[in-house]
């Protein structure tokens, strides 16, 4: 029991008057706040009886402290105590309104630090599309040495007709063409490797959905998979860490292609409901059977014989510590599809 309490986050929102706006059902087993249906009431109590906790919570919204991490040893119901990593940031609504999110890290091996969490993402988004990249690149360089070739050719051969003219043209703008390719997929592919913000941001759904897939695409061709896109239009903005939700989603679509090692079609998706911004991606895999559903966001869980099983725990949390969630559903024989759910905002 505590082994799988301590691999929890819990994740809370405060109002600027301090009540509850929202939280995760993680957070009452991570405090042991018992019954569901009280854990407003059993967090207020929990605030009070740690007041040192409930004092470094008022100030960093009471000073507006855009970021603060802090450990803590918390007195739980049982009477026991626990040592726990605060981390705390402030986020503005629609209307001004101001939000203290609070995330809630219980001291075990296994809970990792978000800058650990990021590592890991990357070098697993790196290590699997590096070669499918450097490939990528050979191509529209070697388009551009032939391209260049033949303007060479045509130059030498001053003073030219029209007719050579108009090649030397269309050389020239297929060299334009092949250079700003290149140049936009180095710069999406190591922007990954750096170390980005941690500061969320405003951002365009559809925009982020269309880098990532231009990404992929070379990685899905070598394994045979097919890649669709399907993206709503007028799409609100998601308030996130832009890098650190493009690692989950090349995490997540890397899963997918090697669950369809004979072929397959790889969807992603976009949509809108209930002012929530919603991604699917979907594969045509053997799918998960109702244990490995249960199983899958479980830490070092994995299906795979050569896989550490990290990764889908690890981007859980991220978009957790988003303020959103990711669910998969999948049936034996038809796929698997992971959906993530992110808040809109209509004015920032």
């Amino acid at each position: 029991m505590m082994n799988e309490l301590n691999s929890q986050v819990g994740f809370i929102v405060f109002d600027s008057a301090m009540g509850i706006h929202s939280y995760t059902e993680s957070i009452s087993e991570l405090l042991l706040l018992g019954n569901t249906a009280k854990v407003e009431k059993r967090l207020h109590q929990f605030l009070e009886i740690n007041e040192r906790l409930n004092l470094f919570l008022q100030y960093n919204l009471d000073e507006k402290v855009n970021y603060a991490l802090k450990y803590f040893d918390l007195e739980l119901s049982d009477g026991s105590s626990q040592n726990f990593l605060i981390k705390t940031f402030l986020s503005a609504g629609a209307k001004s309104d101001l939000f203290l999110h609070v995330f809630v890290f219980a001291e075990n091996s296994e809970i990792q630090s978000l800058g650990e969490l990021n590592r890991n993402l990357k070098y697993n988004s790196i290590s699997k599309l590096a070669p499918s990249v450097a490939h990528e690149i050979r191509n529209p360089l070697s388009t551009l040495a032939i391209q260049r070739q033949i303007v060479e050719n045509l130059i030498a051969s001053i003073p030219s007709s029209e007719d050579h003219t108009q090649k030397i043209s269309k050389s020239l703008k297929v060299l334009d063409s092949e250079l700003e390719r290149v140049t936009k997929l180095i710069d999406r592919f190591f922007n990954i490797a750096r170390t980005g913000s941690q500061e969320p941001t405003y951002e365009d759904l559809n925009s982020i959905l269309h880098e990532v897939s231009e990404l992929v695409r070379q990685y899905c061709y070598e394994n045979a998979t097919e890649l669709e896109t399907k993206f709503e239009k007028n799409i609100p903005f998601i308030y996130i860490n832009r890098d650190q939700f493009i690692l989950v989603l090349l995490n997540l679509i890397i899963n997918a292609i090697e669950a369809m090692p004979d072929r397959g079609k790889l969807l992603i998706r976009s949509d809108t409901q209930n002012r929530k911004g919603l991604v699917y991606i979907h594969d045509t895999g053997t799918g998960l059977t109702d244990t490995q559903k249960d199983q899958i966001f479980k830490t070092k869980f994995t299906t795979k014989t050569n896989g550490s099983g990290v990764s889908l725990s690890e981007a859980r949390q991220i978009i957790q510590n988003m303020n959103g969630n990711i669910h998969c559903e999948s049936e034996l024989g038809i796929g698997t599809t992971f959906i993530i759910e992110l808040p809109t905002v209509s004015k920032f």
